[in-house]
Parts: structure tokens; sequence; C-alpha cells
């Protein structure tokens, strides 16, 4: 949680910053891999009942994939 916290302050301070090019691959990595984080903190696709579903049937995980 405190890791979290702390990627957040690292992306704010990323936005003020005048970068070169090489700066700024590095910067839209940071970004995806923030925005990964956060979408896997809380995945959408993983509810209760999708999950409940996929206990009662097996193969609907697989027909997902």
């Amino acid at each position: 949680m405190h890791q979290q916290q702390q990627q957040q302050h690292v992306y704010k301070n990323i936005n003020k910053q005048k970068l070169t090019d090489k700066q700024q691959e590095k910067t839209f990595l940071l970004k995806i891999f923030f925005l990964l984080s956060q979408s896997h903190i809380q995945p959408p696709q993983l509810t209760p009942q999708k999950v409940a579903n996929q206990r009662a049937h097996p193969t609907f995980e697989k027909e997902n994939k």
C-alpha cells in the first residue's frame, strides 16, 4: 500500500518535468506500468459473481483466453 502512494508521487512529478526523448521513453513506460499496477489492484473482471461462475463452469475461463 505504501509502495502504491510512492508510485503516484513519482507519476505526478514526471508530468512536471520537461523531458528529453530518452527520458520521455522512460516516462512512457513508467506511465504504462503505473496504469497496469492500478488495474491490477482492482481488477474489474474478477467480480465475485464471475468468480462464482468460473467455479461453476470451469470452461468459462478457457473460452475467454
